[in-house]
């Protein structure tokens, strides 16, 4: 434990967590696992912030990605109409 400019003994999240015990965690965990449950989706980026181009990397393109869906050319994350035959750094094989 460290002490503040008061000389008040002030707890750290190590030293809460490692006194709360089991039974601190046992009430943690559920409002952790719940409140992440809650949120929707991530927003999708932009084509620049993905660093999308409208040609393949080699044989890697948005036709055989994961994220590419193929029946509205478009992407699980990047925003915008995408080309099956583009590329883009969140490319996952799929």
């Amino acid at each position: 434990m460290s002490a503040t400019r008061t000389g008040t003994p002030r707890l750290s999240r190590r030293t809460l967590i490692h006194r709360a015990g089991p039974a601190g965690l046992a009430v943690l965990c559920p409002a952790l696992l719940t409140s992440s449950l809650t949120h929707a989706a991530p927003a999708k980026v932009s084509q620049q912030e993905a660093g999308y181009q409208e040609k393949p990397k080699g044989d890697q393109e948005c036709a055989n990605c994961a994220q590419f869906e193929a029946d509205s050319n478009s992407c699980k994350l990047v925003k915008g109409s995408i080309r099956p035959d583009g590329w883009c750094e969140l490319y996952v094989a799929g």
